[in-house]
């Protein structure tokens, strides 16, 4: 008996986990509304943190730096947010930083 390889695509997952209504068909309408949705909704450079007031960044970090910020975090008992902005606001203290135009 040969071994056969089950083709899971992403309309065989989605088919797969879609809830199924009272007449036991699977609902697509939820789907199609998320994908809708998603294509209408524009993406932004930035984002604006909520709550706090500040900016959402993202980096592509080496891992080797990454455990170095999580060790440096959790010896210190804080987050690793407040640990990065402990570190650059440290290292940047005294020096002379050139001022940037307002967008």
């Amino acid at each position: 008996m040969a071994n056969k390889k089950k083709d899971y695509n992403l309309d065989a997952i989605e088919t797969l986990i879609s809830p199924v209504n009272e007449t036991g068909d699977q609902e697509d309408q939820g789907t199609e509304n998320a994908r809708e949705n998603a294509q209408e909704t524009p993406r932004k450079g930035k984002q604006k943190a909520k709550g706090n007031g500040g900016v959402v960044v993202s980096f592509r970090l080496d891992e080797d730096v990454v455990k170095k910020l999580k060790g440096y975090a959790f010896y210190n008992n804080i987050t690793q947010k407040e640990a990065l902005e402990t570190i650059i606001t440290e290292y940047l203290d005294g020096k002379t930083i050139a001022k940037q135009k307002e967008d």
